[in-house]
């Protein structure tokens, strides 16, 4: 149907009004809703499980890196704290060696050596009894025996010696202020190794998404 506008024009002069009309009118804004309207890309279920299954890995990383950076850290905080510990006379009463072996088919398979040292100390007019040489993780194990050895010589039985305590709690004390850095350093390597395994699976991811 032809608008009263249109009207008494022959056909060429209304196909240039209409035409010009459409250029005034602006662009067409395509309704919403529409099927020709654009649609953001939706993601795969299989991309967003893959998604959901490494933010729980990162999650379990994290905190396992920090458990084990804790434990691992803890003897070396411990060997700070007792710098200031008061010092208090005592003798070794106890040295000796524990040798202990796993067994599988009658083979040996391995063996463990502990020093086994005891003391005795008095602090304010109390005595106590200490087992501790160092702070740290698998005090005084060794899987070779000449280290356990070398321990046990250093203490013999009737050694006066200088105990480290806890002056809040005596019983608490130690013979070395040093650290034992063998067992301590293997939590910290493998609780390095997990914050770096989620650093590494955050990056993989944030990759994905730019490529």
């Amino acid at each position: 149907m032809i608008s009263q506008e249109f009207r008494g024009l022959d056909p060429v002069d209304r196909r240039f009004r209409v035409r010009m009309g459409d250029l005034h009118a602006g662009p067409r804004v395509t309704p919403p809703g529409s099927s020709s309207q654009k649609r953001a890309p939706r993601v795969p279920p299989s991309d967003r499980e893959s998604s959901r299954i490494s933010e729980v890995m990162r999650s379990m990383l994290l905190i396992l890196g920090i458990l084990l950076l804790a434990i691992g850290l803890h003897p070396w905080q411990r060997s700070w704290m007792s710098k200031s510990w008061p010092v208090a006379d005592g003798e070794i009463t106890h040295s000796s060696l524990l040798v202990t072996e796993e067994r599988q088919g009658g083979w040996i398979e391995r063996q463990m050596h502990q020093t086994r040292i005891e003391y005795l100390y008095t602090f304010q007019k109390r005595r106590y009894r200490g087992t501790r040489i160092e702070f740290g993780i698998g005090d005084q194990l060794f899987f070779a025996k000449e280290f356990a050895e070398r321990i046990r010589q250093r203490y013999p039985v009737g050694k006066s010696i200088a105990v480290i305590l806890n002056p809040d709690l005596p019983s608490d004390a130690v013979l070395e202020s040093t650290p034992s850095a063998g067992g301590s350093l293997i939590f910290i390597v493998f609780g390095m190794i997990c914050l770096a395994g989620r650093y590494f699976l955050a990056l993989r991811e944030e990759w994905g998404r730019v490529s």
